[in-house]
C-alpha cells in the first residue's frame, strides 16, 4: 500500500502487489527489491522507536 492510497469496500488485493492511488488500484506486482527495501524500512522505523522510548531523544516543551 502506498502512502495515502484509498482502497474502496470491497476492494480485493492480490498479495504481493503494489496499490497507490486515489482511489486505489493495483500498480504491480512487488518486485523483490521492493520487498526487501520495504523490510528494510520497516527495521529502521522499529529501532528508531526503540530509541524513542529509550529516552535517546528526548521531547524539548517550549
Amino acid at each position: 500500500m502506498g502512502a495515502g492510497a484509498v482502497c474502496r469496500e470491497g476492494m480485493r488485493i492480490p498479495p504481493g502487489s503494489v496499490v497507490l492511488g486515489v482511489p486505489a488500484r493495483v500498480a504491480r506486482a512487488a518486485t523483490p527489491e521492493i520487498t526487501d527495501r520495504i523490510r528494510r524500512t520497516m527495521e529502521s522505523y522499529l529501532s528508531l522507536q526503540a530509541e524513542y522510548r529509550a529516552g535517546k531523544y528526548p521531547l524539548i516543551r517550549t
